[in-house]
């Protein structure tokens, strides 16, 4: 993305007035948010947690219309010239776009120190349904809290979900919205809390189609170790382990 934004912050009152506030000066739109969190972090050495569950709702170019991608381009140049030696020592150079693996090891710290971690099954693990997967989630979730990165592949997931699902509103699921009658689907949450990726079905292969457009029709066949051949063609030589409950040539 051009720009990540911390559009829903809690900052304590006194840190916000030590500051002065956003630098509004500096940024005329965008990047004033995430140049705050910096002077944070490394002018009062706090802490910054993200919070995955956070949801703001807005309108899109509400505030800027259609010149939004220019004002961010601006302002992070201002950001870089600011930040540009804290960067280079503490973050991950940016990586191509072409490089999904790259991208991902910059974008999460945990993987300078552990590795990454694939759990397959046919269906996510949850609390509310037998077959081994309550005990599934709590594997994964021990795994997620010892620092491992944890990604939880559903190769049916999807199916069952457009079942379950099928009276609900697109906008309601998209923002993890499930009604009380869906509350089974809590687990999601409870995964996303914990710094697990959850990855289905359509996810990989739609990722697959933009990388490989010319060869799609090729890459989309039915069944599970078909997606998950898919993944490892996304993910070169990312996942140290693989654990899956039912054993299968993948």
């Amino acid at each position: 993305v051009d720009y990540i934004s911390g559009a829903c912050l809690l900052v304590p009152r006194a840190h916000f007035v030590r500051l002065g506030g956003f630098e509004v000066a500096a940024y005329k739109a965008y990047y004033e948010d995430t140049d705050l969190q910096m002077r944070i972090r490394y002018e009062l050495n706090q802490t910054i947690w993200f919070q995955p569950l956070a949801v703001a709702r807005h309108h899109e170019h509400g505030s800027f219309g259609t010149s939004a991608t220019a004002l961010m381009q601006a302002s992070a140049v201002t950001f870089r010239n600011r930040w540009g030696r804290v960067l280079d020592v503490s973050h991950r150079a940016r990586p191509p776009a072409n490089d999904p693996v790259g991208v991902m090891r910059a974008s999460d710290r945990r993987l300078d120190s552990m590795p990454a971690v694939l759990y397959i099954d046919v269906l996510l693990p949850r609390r509310r349904r037998g077959s081994g997967l309550p005990r599934a989630l709590d594997n994964v979730l021990s795994l997620a809290r010892l620092g491992y990165k944890v990604t939880v592949l559903g190769t049916y997931e999807q199916a069952v979900m457009q079942t379950r699902l099928n009276d609900t509103e697109g906008w309601q699921a998209r923002l993890g919205q499930i009604p009380a009658d869906h509350q089974e689907y809590d687990t999601w949450a409870q995964l996303r809390q914990a710094g697990v990726e959850v990855v289905r079905y359509e996810d990989v292969q739609g990722a697959m189609c933009k990388s490989v457009a010319h060869d799609a029709a090729s890459l989309l066949a039915e069944g599970e170790c078909a997606v998950v051949r898919l993944l490892f063609r996304l993910r070169p030589q990312y996942y140290a382990a693989i654990i899956t409950s039912r054993p299968t040539e993948w």
